[in-house]
């Protein structure tokens, strides 16, 4: 193993720069009378503040643990052209966390990174591990609180993603749950999507809200143009937040491993 705290750094911003079962229809629900439930901040029969939800979702997650999962994949005349996934378990405060991405690509840009990237945060420093096995490098390089995640809960996406569409609830379970489905894709340009994609368009977007005001799922899903990519492209992000306030958080083995 060797150790090249450039390449584990530019390695380590290049995936962090990429930033996640909802049916795919364009269907506009009827707008619900949510009564006398108790629902989420920012949520109301009329519609959705994603500034509040965002933030009440970051509140909510900062304080304990959790597990974030993102799956993408984008799709070009019936041919997977990328299919990654991310899995991120984060302590209370985000003091420590575990990330691990592992992605197929097949003619994209992204073709020239790892397919296998581990990284953990110990709260002074990040051990990086690229690749698996005997063949891994495992390199260490000090970092400052909170480390490269910026935003651990991703309460920024979900406020520039939420905040592109005129949202719904189209249904509420009691007191728990709320379910919201885009009916207008009114802000394309507040979306993020990865550095080789197009704006997009033809997007549509359905998530399910906890009761305590965190996003549990959503599905972000449009079309595009991409660098390399004759045509359009289909592009599905799944994001799920699960595990919250179960979640272990430990070292890998691996981490030692540092030459």
């Amino acid at each position: 193993m060797r150790r090249s705290h450039a390449v584990a750094t530019l390695c380590l911003l290049t995936v962090l720069a990429g930033c996640g079962g909802l049916i795919d229809d364009r269907a506009t629900p009827e707008p619900v009378e949510l009564g006398n439930a108790s629902v989420p901040p920012g949520i109301t029969a009329d519609g959705v503040d994603a500034s509040t939800l965002a933030a009440n979702h970051d509140a909510v997650l900062g304080s304990t643990s959790y597990t974030v999962r993102v799956s993408e994949v984008i799709t070009s005349n019936g041919t997977v052209r990328r299919n990654a996934t991310r899995d991120r378990r984060v302590a209370p405060g985000a003091d420590r966390y575990l990330f691990r991405r592992v992605q197929r690509t097949n003619g994209f840009p992204t073709s020239s990174l790892a397919p296998v990237l581990t990284y953990w945060y110990d709260g002074t420093a990040v051990t990086q591990r690229v690749g698996t096995g005997a063949d891994a490098r495992v390199d260490r390089f000090p970092t400052e609180p909170p480390g490269p995640l910026r935003d651990p809960t991703s309460h920024r996406g979900v406020a520039r993603i939420f905040g592109a569409f005129e949202l719904r609830p189209n249904r509420t379970l009691g007191d728990g749950p709320v379910r919201l489905t885009g009916v207008r894709f009114s802000d394309p340009g507040s979306a993020p999507t990865p550095s080789f994609v197009g704006p997009p368009r033809n997007a549509s977007l359905r998530a399910v809200v906890d009761g305590r005001g965190y996003v549990r799922s959503y599905r972000f899903a449009y079309d595009a143009d991409a660098s390399g990519v004759s045509g359009t492209v289909r592009v599905v992000r799944r994001v799920q937040f699960v595990a919250v306030g179960t979640t272990t958080v430990e070292a890998p083995a691996w981490a030692d491993e540092v030459t």
